[in-house]
């Protein structure tokens, strides 16, 4: 049920921040299963669990199941009714993290690409100055991983204009 979907997920993230990865793995692990049990159309309860599923593996180096869980959490966020957010890119950065780390550089550079326009969209909507810092802090980071990617495939063009645009916007933070 709901009720139990949402322990589960409560103690998913609390065994994450606190480090407990392989007990985490095991809590998170399960969440897209019980997604079932949350009314259809909750889709930010799905988007989590696909989220917080995919952390886990992440962190215990277990790349081809981040990868497949972040790509269930994009459909499910590509499907909802709000606009893609912050979490789309994050999960596009860590897809993209996935990709190089099992060693698809092609496919990673897309995946930076594709959460460099999401989060440029949201640091550019946003005006709480708190939020669209973080927003841009992120996209800086992005950046210069995508510019390593980019100088990878033997774009250094393309790898200079991402290191610049990264300093542009860490820049703005600074102001």
């Amino acid at each position: 049920n709901a009720w139990a979907y949402a322990r589960q997920y409560v103690r998913c993230k609390s065994l994450l921040a606190a480090g407990k990865n392989g007990t985490a793995s095991r809590v998170c692990s399960t969440l897209p299963e019980m997604v079932s049990a949350v009314p259809p159309g909750d889709y930010a309860v799905k988007q989590q669990a696909y989220r917080y599923a995919a952390q886990s593996a992440f962190v215990l180096g277990d790349y081809s199941k981040a990868i497949d869980l972040l790509r269930h959490q994009i459909a499910v966020e590509g499907s909802g009714p709000v606009p893609v957010d912050a979490s789309s890119g994050y999960a596009y950065w860590h897809l993209a993290m996935a990709y190089k780390s099992e060693g698809d550089v092609k496919k990673a550079q897309s995946s930076y690409e594709r959460a460099v326009v999401i989060l440029k969209k949201g640091s550019q909507s946003i005006s709480d100055w708190p939020y669209r810092k973080g927003y841009t802090a992120l996209l800086v980071k992005v950046l210069r991983q995508d510019s390593v990617v980019l100088r990878e495939m033997g774009k250094p063009r393309d790898a200079a204009r991402a290191t610049g645009e990264a300093g542009k916007e860490a820049k703005r933070i600074r102001k």
